[in-house]
């Protein structure tokens, strides 16, 4: 059976991420109108739209005993959930496949390892540890607060 997770969303990297491309249009288009240069916009347009399906088409597919990591059109990897050693939280921010800062860290057994963030954790990690129970989990229900500011730091990360 398969299972969708979407990732999370970082408004901490998602804004200025944003803010910083429709700048970069701005200012190298100015004051043009849409006509004027109409190869230059079909470029932006395409980075846009890349940019964008690579942001909000990223999740997570666990079918059978394997991962797979998407972004947008992309198959970022597949692992077997057999050579998942542990699962640990991970404020990581190098570059991976997750689109916020609260992330999880899968170990592998051959000592790489990979950064994801799906929105539903919890629901992530249970699958995975149906699938190859051996997984030591490093994340404890009790790090899913209900308090309205470590819900609210969540959120931002």
């Amino acid at each position: 059976m398969k299972k969708y997770f979407r990732t999370r969303y970082s408004v901490i990297l998602g804004i200025p991420l944003w803010v910083l491309i429709v700048l970069i249009f701005y200012v190298i288009n100015g004051q043009q109108l849409i006509g004027e240069n109409i190869p230059q916009i079909s470029f932006q347009g395409l980075t846009f739209l890349f940019v964008g399906t690579v942001w909000f088409g990223t999740y997570y597919i666990i079918q059978d005993s394997k991962l797979i990591i998407k972004i947008g059109p992309f198959t970022h990897s597949t692992i077997e959930t057999d050579n998942i050693e542990s699962i640990n939280r991970s404020s990581d921010a190098i570059a991976s496949p997750a689109s916020s800062l609260r992330r999880i860290r899968l170990n592998l057994i051959d000592g790489t390892f990979v950064l994801i963030s799906p929105a539903k954790e919890l629901s992530f990690i249970r699958t995975l540890k149906e699938r190859n129970p051996k997984i030591y989990n490093g994340i404890h229900q009790s790090e899913e607060s209900n308090l309205f500011i470590i819900r609210i730091i969540n959120w931002l990360l």
